[in-house]
């Protein structure tokens, strides 16, 4: 058989097994499945914020030593273990992870600063935070291209956009929504520190639970699409 004759025997080939894939009935049960679980672990861990942030009002503990700051620190050391475990698990997305880890473990310590500074004195929650970001940044200096390649691996996909819409609700959108301005003018004359502070507190958590959803997925896309694949 002459070589044109192969090369087009073997594209009629793949052809025929990609159009059988195509025509494989879907398992609509297995379909139906996956999301139901995402739905009800979603709604589990939002359902979770709420009811933090309504223990505290309804105890009056909105400032410190909370039942938010303390789901707050749960979910931190999770995306702490998970993406440790993700850079040893998935080769491919090893130094994105390490520095999640790192980044989860420095807001722990942050969060715990009354906590630290019951113990010790005023400030030192800065020790532990500068002790664990500056390994971190040093590790991702000395590797960033391959940080750059890992990041640009999961740019476009769910995963990074849930984690990265996490980050940006903690770290900006809990922020503006606390502040007292928007509550004066609601409140007006009435105006209480105390919501707009619930209102921050609990957006915060809203934060860090949609980064620790981001975590999980994150971690399920690199065991699904990136585990076989070496960087």
């Amino acid at each position: 058989m002459s070589a044109p004759k192969v090369i087009k025997y073997h594209w009629i080939l793949l052809i025929k097994l990609v159009e059988r894939k195509l025509m494989q009935p879907l398992n609509s049960s297995s379909i139906l499945t996956k999301i139901f679980t995402k739905v009800l672990l979603y709604a589990a861990v939002f359902a979770a914020a709420y009811y933090a942030a309504f223990i505290d009002a309804s105890d009056g503990k909105i400032l410190v030593g909370n039942s938010v700051e303390n789901y707050q620190e749960g979910l931190l050391v999770l995306m702490a273990i998970l993406s440790g475990y993700a850079a040893w698990r998935i080769p491919a997305l090893r130094v994105v992870m390490v520095c999640l880890a790192g980044l989860a473990a420095a807001s722990f310590f942050r969060e715990l600063n009354n906590q630290l500074e019951a113990i010790f004195h005023k400030g030192f929650w800065i020790i532990p935070v500068v002790l664990v970001l500056i390994p971190t940044v040093i590790y991702a200096a000395r590797n960033f291209k391959t940080l750059l390649r890992q990041v640009d691996s999961i740019l476009d996909s769910f995963a990074f956009g849930v984690y990265f819409t996490g980050f940006l609700v903690l770290h900006v959108f809990s922020r503006l929504f606390g502040a007292n301005d928007i509550w004066k003018l609601a409140m007006k004359e009435n105006f209480i520190r105390d919501v707009a502070r619930t209102a921050e507190e609990t957006t915060e958590l809203l934060g860090y639970s949609i980064m620790f959803l981001g975590t999980i997925e994150l971690y399920r896309y690199g065991v699904s699409k990136l585990s076989s694949k070496l960087d």
